[in-house]
């Protein structure tokens, strides 16, 4: 009800009553409804695919991502608000998608050396609002690390399933000038690692463990379990300042490290990519600390050697320690 009240409020905002677009998707409900019930897949397609027809808008997609607040997506939204980094940020919205919305995973999320790609899984929505699902999801992801960065983050590249539409100008004026690809296999869009991994300048540790625990508390009332890379994620921060491996986690989590991988698998997540952000955050958390030298950092994370460490970090944010850092140190600073 979340996500359909967000639609509501898109076409709202175009001129179009809320109850035309309910009236025209054949789907009726009250503002009570909000984070009380749920609405089947079917019926949030009517809902977009009305909207679309009634504000008579072709890129009503892009213009739904551009304008919906970061708040309208309750818990979701303090969990992104309140993350350390954009990279965290994304990981809670995968985490806990549940949350808002059930049957339709929103996609995956990976770092390939200087580039992190969020993968948007499409397939269990209808044509034609599929067009304008995936466009919701590109700008409101990106309008999401903007907000979290505190400057105009563009894409370094977007997918789409859909042919090319005849409002590119809109695609380029809200995305950013780069590269776009359309009739393509999958809908993704590409971030720069380094500025996923720069810190959130609002971000609060104590607020941020209360709205964690808010939403684990908000999962397990829906009856959801928590996806198995939540539970390994949890574990590995718990391990502080030592890094479980695979057989000790799974053995903390009753199951055998083959079962855990399976689970991992499935959700699209490898054990090693786990660790690393885990060492990761442990890292850009100490580098944050000035007065603790890298190399005491690398040595307390297990890396052998400084150069091991400098070469880790800069594989997983595309900067050196010293250069993340500086950076951290400024965002602090501007923050005060």
């Amino acid at each position: 009800m979340v996500l359909a009240h967000a639609v509501l409020d898109a076409a709202e905002a175009h001129g179009v009553p809320r109850h035309r677009v309910q009236a025209a998707a054949r789907c009726t409900f009250g503002e009570r409804d909000v984070g009380a019930d749920w609405l089947d897949i079917d019926s949030f397609a009517r809902l977009i695919d009305a909207a679309v027809e009634l504000t008579r808008d072709p890129a009503f997609g892009l213009h739904w991502g551009e304008r919906s607040p970061s708040s309208n997506f309750g818990i979701i939204s303090s969990l992104a608000q309140w993350s350390p980094s954009p990279r965290t940020a994304l990981t809670a919205l995968l985490n806990f998608q549940a949350l808002f919305i059930r049957g339709l995973p929103i996609g995956t999320f990976e770092a390939r050396g200087p580039v992190t790609r969020m993968r948007f899984e499409l397939g269990a929505m209808q044509q034609p609002a599929r067009r304008a699902w995936a466009e919701f999801a590109v700008v409101g992801i990106t309008m999401l690390i903007r907000h979290l960065g505190g400057h105009a983050q563009s894409p370094l590249r977007c997918s789409f399933e859909h042919a090319e539409p005849m409002y590119m100008r809109e695609y380029r004026r809200i995305l950013g000038e780069h590269q776009f690809a359309f009739e393509a296999d999958a809908c993704f869009v590409d971030f720069d690692s380094a500025s996923l991994d720069r810190t959130v300048p609002m971000y609060n540790p104590r607020l941020s463990e209360a709205v964690l625990h808010e939403a684990d508390c908000a999962l397990a009332r829906l009856g959801c379990e928590p996806r198995e890379s939540v539970r390994v994620r949890e574990q590995l921060a718990a391990a502080c300042p030592r890094v479980p491996n695979m057989d000790e986690v799974a053995r903390k989590l009753g199951m055998s490290s083959r079962t855990l991988r399976r689970h991992l698998e499935q959700e699209g997540v490898a054990f090693p990519t786990l660790v690393a952000e885990a060492l990761r955050e442990r890292a850009l958390r100490l580098l944050g600390d000035p007065r603790i030298p890298v190399k005491e950092i690398a040595y307390s994370l297990g890396f052998a050697t400084p150069s091991a460490f400098h070469r880790a970090f800069k594989r997983w944010t595309g900067s050196s320690p010293s250069e993340a850092r500086t950076q951290r140190t400024a965002a602090a600073a501007t923050a005060r």
